[in-house]
């Protein structure tokens, strides 16, 4: 999963009706340390490690980005995680 995008990066899956979003704060050769922002049974702030593999098999995404073409949102999770909130 190496990539040349500022950390953090956040990572999302969708399993049996239910949604999780991690924020990956590392890389270290085939292992991806993730945060949890919210997933189903875990405290948001737990770190997991995720193989590359695992995470490369999870939705990417931005949340930043802009949806039809409207101004920029304010981060989804800044109120959750403060620490893990992008400054643009």
């Amino acid at each position: 999963m190496a990539s040349t995008e500022p950390f953090p990066r956040f990572l999302r899956q969708h399993v049996l009706g239910s949604e999780a979003v991690y924020a990956v704060v590392g890389e270290a050769g085939d292992v991806v340390t993730a945060e949890v922002v919210r997933a189903p049974g875990l405290a948001p702030g737990t770190r997991l490690r995720l193989t590359a593999e695992a995470a490369g098999a999870m939705e990417r995404f931005d949340p930043y980005q802009r949806r039809g073409g409207g101004r920029r949102r304010r981060h989804p999770f800044a109120a959750v995680v403060p620490r893990l909130a992008l400054a643009r």
